[in-house]
């Protein structure tokens, strides 16, 4: 919260008070994690945001069904934390599942119209779109000189937040990159998740179709060659 008087953040609203808020959560639901807090809740030192380790696995340490509470008190301190929970249980709690090329291609092409509409660089929408998969080239290898067609869109993410949720928004959609990146390797993932602080439920969410078409097993690129889909689908079928 913004002390209207002073304009200044209270405690509960800067990244500081969440790190520990969250450590203290782990302390009680992750006890066989190592404490950064003791168990009288005092602090002691704690790393930079960006260096903490346990932070940025607490999705780990409470992935389980039974431990929804906690994920709970671990999202509910942040701005939008309701939404971001609901969207947070519903990837967790998703069966993996595969798509086919033709469904990636429509995907990808969803994705595109939705962030060309905010006037940003990237592929046009209908542009040839090539398939390739480990047969042809490795994933390094096809990423090497590739960049993905929703750069620029996601470079834009965290000032959507401050321009919808202000600054502290904002800082929320910075700390919680790490963690829900690590939960599944994937900042599509990530990205979907923290939309709730940068736009309105009833706004358009150009982080669907990109969130879908990465958890059903492709990755796009974007290299000087054009766009392509990389078939990942054997690492979802492993996950199952």
């Amino acid at each position: 919260m913004t002390d209207a008087g002073t304009g200044s953040e209270t405690a509960i609203d800067h990244p500081a008070h969440w790190q520990r808020r969250w450590h203290e959560i782990l302390d009680i639901h992750a006890p066989e994690e190592d404490d950064a807090i003791s168990q009288t809740g005092s602090p002691q030192s704690l790393p930079d945001v960006g260096d903490d380790s346990r932070l940025h696995t607490a999705f780990w340490s409470v992935g389980s069904t039974d431990d929804a509470d906690a994920r709970r008190q671990l999202i509910s301190i942040l701005p939008a934390g309701e939404l971001m929970l609901a969207r947070l249980e519903a990837h967790l709690s998703r069966a993996p599942e595969t798509i086919d090329a033709d469904q990636a291609r429509l995907l990808l092409r969803q994705g595109l119209m939705s962030i060309n509409s905010l006037n940003l660089e990237a592929p046009e929408p209908d542009a040839p779109v090539r398939l390739l998969d480990e047969s042809l080239e490795p994933l390094l290898s096809a990423f090497a000189t590739a960049d993905s067609p929703f750069i620029h869109f996601r470079d834009m993410l965290g000032e959507l937040a401050q321009q919808h949720s202000g600054q502290v928004g904002m800082q929320a959609f910075y700390f919680l990159s790490e963690p829900l990146y690590q939960l599944a390797a994937s900042y599509e993932v990530a990205d979907w998740i923290r939309w709730p602080l940068c736009a309105a439920p009833d706004a358009d969410d150009p982080t669907l179709p990109i969130y879908q078409l990465a958890v059903g097993g492709w990755s796009a690129g974007w290299d000087s060659q054009g766009l392509f889909l990389f078939d990942r689908r054997h690492e979802v079928q492993k996950s199952r």
